[in-house]
């Protein structure tokens, strides 16, 4: 659909987007309402402080840790992994031990392989407000996409950008090797960031160690068939505005949505306090 405002259907569905004060859609956002819509709704109700979840902390904690290294490319891999470290450390310290000391382990490791993976590539072109440590996306190159098939914006924080190579990364760091699913997802992504700004796009995934930490696990991910993941895109983005036009608060489209208490995204008492409201259980 273009969203013209001479189109009905248009104009009803960028009202919608308005009611509930989106004026922007990001990448996040669109695989967040795809992967989980009640955690898309509670991020839509007054519960906008929810927890990531141990899988987005941990791939902040790998990112800050990484990007630290690359920037100073002279700096030291033990402070390196110290920026990621302090990111962490706090979200695991109700943790029982064994498993905490796990994550840590595997956290540095991740660090490690992104380091040695990515410094060839030379010094990323961050933003004047980027500083060693930094988890803000704000602190990111940003970049803004405006297709005609979408009733809002697009707005797009890249991990890494190299211009004098024309080339964008996007760092992962999962719990295990991704499945074609979630690689359609990085895809997906980066047909976005593509668009945007005609750059190149390639994923990297830093994934845990084996062999007591001793061999590395990585892999590199290119943008393939671009249309197709933007066609995606334009699907999901119309599967949102369908979504908001089936009431006028987060409460009355939740009962058309069977809510899924298990998902990471509700891991953490707001969350599950958020979702008990929404779906108004006792």
């Amino acid at each position: 659909m273009i969203y013209s405002d001479d189109l009905p259907e248009a104009k009803k569905i960028r009202a919608a987007f308005a009611k509930f004060g989106i004026d922007m859609l990001s990448y996040t956002t669109i695989y967040r309402a795809k992967d989980s819509t009640p955690s898309f709704l509670l991020k839509l109700s007054t519960h906008k402080d929810d927890d990531l979840g141990l899988p987005g902390h941990i791939g902040n904690a790998t990112e800050r840790g990484i990007v630290a290294a690359l920037v100073d490319q002279s700096m030291p891999i033990d402070r390196a992994v110290q920026y990621a470290m302090d990111y962490i450390e706090p979200h695991l310290q109700f943790m029982e031990e064994k498993k905490r000391e796990r994550h840590l382990k595997q956290t540095e490791s991740r660090v490690k392989t992104g380091i040695d993976q990515l410094r060839p590539l030379g010094v990323p072109d961050m933003p004047k407000t980027w500083y060693p440590g930094s988890t803000d996306f704000k602190d990111q190159r940003y970049f803004q996409y405006n297709p005609e098939w979408s009733p809002v914006p697009i707005k797009l924080w890249a991990d890494l950008v190299y211009d004098d190579q024309g080339l964008m990364i996007d760092i992962k760091a999962p719990g295990a090797a991704p499945r074609p699913g979630m690689i359609d997802n990085y895809m997906l992504q980066g047909a976005l960031y593509t668009a945007a700004n005609n750059m190149a796009f390639k994923t990297f995934v830093a994934l845990p160690s084996v062999n007591n930490f001793k061999e590395q696990r990585f892999s590199w991910h290119d943008l393939d068939d671009p249309a197709r993941h933007l066609n995606r895109a334009k699907h999901l983005i119309g599967a949102i505005g369908k979504l908001l036009t089936l009431g006028d608060s987060v409460e009355e489209i939740a009962a058309y949505v069977v809510p899924d208490w298990n998902h990471f995204r509700v891991d953490g008492p707001r969350a599950k306090q958020g979702f008990k409201e929404i779906f108004l259980f006792d």
